[in-house]
């Protein structure tokens, strides 16, 4: 069944409206959505400028400016989010969701992000190993060296990556013909040579 616009994003307004922290996993129990629908509909909250960015991984809470606007009777409707003081607007492509979706997890495996960040794409795997790649490489990203337990005894598990530098809500853009990431929130271009995907 197809829910409609602001389900889940307003759902999670219901639960996190009460100002404290709550955790992914103990959401994923109580709350009758998949995990995937509720990070998507935390990346939406934090589209609006809701979620606290100072979260630790895997942590969910409003910010004060969040909390007073649900307070003040604020709901997600179908409509995109306006954009926030001066922030540039950026087209709503694979990568910059991706960007959101690391921004909002901080711990993530290629599977979660690509689940908030899908849109039917032709190869959003390739697409975020590309853009990972360059992350790393770039210090932004970092590759854990623990795992993510699969579903199957024979599978060897899920790299885990935590992303370390969290400049602001504009996603960093590759320019692959001067090999370089640029960072739209800081306006520094880092060197970053092939861009080859992560394994």
């Amino acid at each position: 069944m197809r829910l409609a616009p602001g389900t889940v994003p307003n759902a999670l307004i219901d639960v996190l409206c009460d100002g404290e922290t709550h955790y992914l996993d103990a959401l994923c129990e109580t709350m009758i959505y998949s995990k995937e629908q509720i990070i998507r509909a935390a990346v939406k909250l934090a589209d609006h400028g809701l979620m606290d960015r100072h979260s630790e991984p895997g942590e969910y809470r409003l910010s004060e400016r969040g909390l007073i606007q649900v307070r003040n009777g604020f709901r997600v409707n179908s409509g995109p989010a306006k954009a926030h003081g001066k922030i540039r607007r950026q087209h709503d492509t694979f990568r910059v969701r991706a960007w959101k979706a690391m921004r909002v997890l901080g711990i993530f495996t290629m599977g979660e992000v690509i689940s908030a960040a899908e849109r039917g794409e032709a190869d959003p795997n390739y697409n975020l190993r590309h853009y990972l790649r360059v992350l790393v490489a770039a210090g932004y990203v970092i590759d854990l060296t623990s795992k993510v337990q699969g579903t199957k005894l024979t599978s060897p598990g899920f790299k885990r990556f935590r992303l370390i530098k969290n400049t602001g809500a504009l996603a960093p853009v590759y320019r692959p013909r001067p090999k370089v990431l640029f960072d739209f929130n800081t306006g520094i271009e880092i060197k970053i040579g092939e861009a080859k995907p992560c394994p």
